[in-house]
């Protein structure tokens, strides 16, 4: 073959320095009429790659070979690549699959002693046997930080605050609500003793109001509906709840919200991984008397109940919440949020089973569970006692339904009795300071439609329904 032909079926490839440099310099030729033909290494003249102007730039290697083989060389080589890549992601991922896994033995080690400690079979309640000897020697750790400076203020004494100024017929005022009367979830006095603040709630039309009430007529109106309402704007969900009006009038709803929030999830390999999305949760908003929204606070989940009081002589809001998740099994967390009333800031947590909560005239706290179960607890989460006969209390993964009312409704009436509203077996029970009934459980006519709520008045209690209120 003619050398001109034989270069015209040669393909090059040439990795040539800099002009003006000398390095060493290997090119492959593929000629797809050749087999494997290797020559050796050769200079070339003063025109070719190797040297000009009787320069040296260049020395190495020129190998010719077929195109297959040259296709096979190119092909091994992205497969070396490709498998350097997946080995090093191979390596990094059974890292963190190790991470994951040892985290999630870590987790069910801890989730298990937290269950054992509420084990009466292993921590029984009982004084300990006979000549067992128990005691502790108090002792200070060093704690590097600022954290004192960081630090919420710690509660020492809680005391309730009972709504002042109810009208003397609130089911007067109520009647002026007319069709809207079926709407009423709860109610709260204004402060004025002539009116009357209700919760509405008609999620059949897409509705939730807060109306104020008057001797003289409807007042006011205000609530913007939304069925996914956000943690900090002025919107309402059918997850509303509770209404209370603090001392300087204004008006704060428990309602359902929805923002960011993080969900734990397994992967295919079983290994558990946190999620952040944005789903359903709560919020406690706090409105001035005309509908301007002054602050909230979020929760996990959407608040069952409102109380007010003050923690160290400053006013507060109590706010119970309960979320259930299904990671590990069913996982509880409850409380209910101490919330500052002029500022709508947390201020710290009581570590109580969540549903309706009053507070009594010696500070105690009466709660009553998603299950009706009603006890009393301390500032510091330390149950006190059981009411006796009340419900059993509640599994961990009991749900209350978002449209139903709580089974039971406590309020302390600030005389030394706490009153219990049973709303799905329709009775009224006074619990003494020991939780004992006083007297046998008065029945709510049916007259009085769904029960709801229960307002402790000077009067006595009303169990308000969404047809009437009753009072015994």
């Amino acid at each position: 073959m003619p050398e001109a032909e034989e270069a015209n079926n040669c393909v090059g490839h040439c990795a040539a320095p800099p002009r003006g440099s000398c390095g060493a310099l290997e090119v492959l030729l593929v000629n797809p009429h050749l087999a494997a033909v290797e020559a050796p290494a050769a200079a070339a003249d003063d025109g070719g790659v190797g040297r000009a102007g009787g320069k040296e730039l260049a020395a190495g290697k020129f190998e010719v070979v077929s195109a297959d083989e040259a296709a096979k060389r190119q092909m091994a080589k992205a497969t070396a690549e490709v498998r350097a890549k997946l080995d090093d992601l191979n390596k990094r991922f059974n890292e963190k699959e190790q991470e994951a896994r040892k985290l999630n033995e870590l987790w069910k080690d801890e989730a298990n002693l937290a269950l054992r400690l509420g084990d009466r079979s292993v921590w029984p309640d009982g004084p300990p046997p006979a000549g067992a000897v128990v005691g502790y020697r108090p002792a200070s750790v060093a704690v590097l930080g600022l954290w004192k400076q960081k630090e919420p203020p710690r509660i020492k004494a809680l005391a309730a605050v009972l709504p002042s100024g109810w009208p003397e017929e609130p089911e007067k005022l109520l009647s002026l609500l007319k069709g809207d009367r079926a709407c009423v979830r709860d109610v709260a006095p204004d402060g004025s003793g002539k009116g009357l603040v209700a919760l509405l709630v008609d999620a059949g039309k897409n509705r939730t109001q807060v109306v104020q009430m008057t001797g003289g007529g409807i007042a006011r109106r205000f609530g913007r509906f939304s069925e996914k309402p956000g943690e900090g704007d002025d919107t309402l969900g059918g997850g509303a709840r509770a209404v209370a009006v603090d001392k300087t009038g204004n008006v704060w709803v428990a309602t359902d919200a929805w923002g960011a929030r993080s969900v734990f999830k397994r992967g295919a390999d079983g290994a558990p991984f946190e999620e952040s999305v944005v789903g359903a949760k709560g919020a406690l908003k706090k409105f001035s008397p005309d509908g301007r929204l002054l602050g909230a606070v979020s929760l996990l989940e959407a608040p069952m109940d409102l109380a007010l009081g003050e923690a160290d002589g400053t006013p507060v809001v109590l706010v119970s919440y309960r979320n259930v998740s299904e990671y590990h099994g069913a996982q509880v967390r409850e409380g209910i949020m101490m919330v500052r009333v002029s500022d709508a800031a947390r201020i710290g947590e009581i570590k109580a089973p969540a549903g309706s909560v009053s507070i009594d005239e010696s500070g105690r706290v009466w709660v009553a569970d998603v299950a009706g179960h009603i006890a009393c607890y301390d500032l510091r989460g330390r149950k006190l006692l059981d009411a006796a006969g009340s419900a059993a209390p509640a599994v961990p993964d009991a749900k209350l339904p978002a449209a139903s009312p709580l089974p039971a409704v406590v309020r302390a009436d600030g005389k030394g009795t706490v009153w219990v509203l049973l709303t799905l077996a329709r009775k009224l029970i006074a619990l003494d300071a020991k939780g004992v009934p006083q007297g046998g459980a008065r029945p709510v006519p049916e007259s009085a439609g769904a029960l709801y709520r229960l307002a402790p008045t000077p009067a006595g209690p009303i169990a308000v329904g969404d047809k009437a209120c009753y009072r015994p």
